[in-house]
């Protein structure tokens, strides 16, 4: 991942420890707060 976020133009990179391949079902709520901070940008 960090060769692609450096690849693309604003980005930006969140990690959810928690959470895996299925970062909606298995960090719901971190997930959530990182897909409205972005849409809020």
């Amino acid at each position: 991942m960090d060769s692609l976020a450096e690849a693309l133009p604003d980005v930006a990179r969140v990690v959810l420890p928690s959470a895996g391949h299925v970062p909606w079902v298995e960090s719901p709520g971190s997930f959530g707060w990182a897909v409205l901070a972005h849409l809020a940008r």
